[in-house]
Order: C-alpha cells, then sequence, then structure tokens
C-alpha cells in the first residue's frame, strides 16, 4: 500500500501567525494604554476645573473610606 499524499510539518506556519497576531496585539494595547493615559492625565493638566473637581472628588472618596473603616472597627470592638 503506497501513501499518495504528503504530509507537512504546519506548526512553523501557524506559530509565525500566532507570533504576527500576539505582536500586534501588544502593541495596540501599549498604544492604547499610552494614548488612555495620556488623554486622562493631559486634561487633567491642562483644564484647572477638572483637576479641583478630581481631587476635591479624591479628597471626599478618602474621608468616606476612613469613616466607614472607623465605624467598622469600632463596633467589631463593642460586638
Amino acid at each position: 500500500m503506497k501513501c499518495t499524499k504528503k504530509e507537512g510539518n504546519k506548526e512553523p506556519k501557524a506559530a509565525e501567525e500566532d507570533d504576527g497576531f500576539l505582536k500586534s496585539l501588544y502593541l495596540g494595547m501599549g498604544v492604547g494604554f499610552a494614548v488612555g493615559f495620556w488623554g486622562a492625565s493631559g486634561s487633567l493638566f491642562i483644564v484647572r476645573p477638572w483637576r479641583h473637581r478630581f481631587f476635591k472628588l479624591v479628597n471626599r472618596l478618602e474621608d468616606w473610606i476612613y469613616v466607614s473603616v472607623a465605624l467598622k472597627f469600632n463596633r467589631f470592638r463593642r460586638g
């Protein structure tokens, strides 16, 4: 019985395609992160009212977390 079908190794071609896809994926993720980061940070650096509003929000959030933890800790000590 003679085999007429040639079987080639298809792994290298698939690996090359995967490498190209992963490189473009990582490059796109890096560019997307940089654009998003500088878009958000740049707007806070440039627009003063946004910067003040952002830091007021962060300050209120910090106060809320501190009070919540202090109250829960106080209930834990009593109970």
